[in-house]
């Protein structure tokens, strides 16, 4: 099954198992990059101009309560992108999960479009996104390729099986992933949750 936004608990985990390692807080203030930017997002609503620097708690409570997708790709590629989830993952030997690429590189493939050189994914996005100035202000699915959208729904990248992501979340609850302040605090995050 498509993981869509609940890979963002897998991300927030991997960012927390770095802070209980040291290697990180939550203090930590992190830059938004504008050309990570996707539309409808709080960061956009909130904080729609240039220059926007954000704690890391701020980004990943953003990430889980909001769903917003431009603070999960601001903090992906922190991490070091998808890659380092994925090591996560199979350090905590979790099967059938699979993290492949940022939201916005999702939204792309979905779409069937490619990136142009230079651009980022979400750059290439905003040619949907009804506030930007030029763009055609379709919807996430208005002009998807219906035989694109076919292929990317049999994509096995991204993708969790219900038995990993449960068990994802069932050792999470039980406090084998995280340290008991880290995992209070991620539990406390997604209790906030208002999107899901």
């Amino acid at each position: 099954f498509p993981m869509a936004s609940t890979v963002k608990v897998a991300i927030a985990a991997t960012y927390l198992t770095e802070v209980d390692a040291g290697h990180r807080t939550l203090s930590d203030m992190i830059a938004v990059d504008d050309r990570l930017r996707l539309r409808a997002d709080g960061i956009n609503f909130f904080a729609p101009h240039s220059g926007v620097i954000l704690s890391a708690a701020n980004l990943i409570e953003l990430m889980l309560t909001r769903s917003d997708n431009t603070a999960t790709d601001v903090l992906l590629a922190g991490l070091g992108g998808p890659v380092t989830v994925e090591k996560w993952i199979l350090r905590n030997h979790f099967s059938g999960i699979r993290i492949d690429r940022s939201i916005a590189q999702l939204l792309v493939d979905r779409r069937g479009v490619a990136v142009a050189p230079g651009k980022t994914p979400a750059e290439t996005l905003r040619r949907w996104d009804p506030v930007t100035p030029g763009s055609i202000g379709e919807s996430d699915d208005d002009g998807v390729d219906l035989a694109e959208a076919a292929a990317f729904d049999k994509d096995q990248r991204d993708t969790a099986t219900p038995d990993g992501f449960t068990k994802l979340l069932a050792r999470l609850e039980k406090g084998d992933l995280l340290r008991p302040a880290s995992r209070d605090w991620l539990i406390a995050a997604m209790s906030r949750c208002l999107t899901g």
